[in-house]
């Protein structure tokens, strides 16, 4: 609940359904990441860039907030996970 914004690693459909099931995300919070899937495909653990960019891009969305936290996490082969806290001001 206290996470405004989600960057979902656009690894794939599976990846981004079992996040979204997972974390009881809206498919708004997923909206991004399935954008870049769609646009671009799987560029690995990269894509979440792609994701945050176009976060960036629709700011107007989150301009009521004077800061916005958000959650962006990405998997690599093997199973590996990255993922980073952040907040836009």
């Amino acid at each position: 609940a206290d996470i405004d914004l989600w960057a979902v690693h656009p690894g794939g459909t599976r990846i981004i359904q079992k996040s979204q099931s997972a974390l009881q995300l809206t498919d708004q919070q997923v909206a991004c990441s399935w954008s870049i899937l769609r646009e671009y495909g799987n560029m690995l653990s990269p894509s979440i860039l792609f994701v945050l960019e176009r976060m960036l891009q629709q700011r107007q969305e989150i301009a009521n907030r004077n800061t916005a936290i958000g959650l962006a996490f990405s998997f690599s082969p093997g199973i590996g996970v990255e993922g980073a806290l952040f907040e836009v001001a």
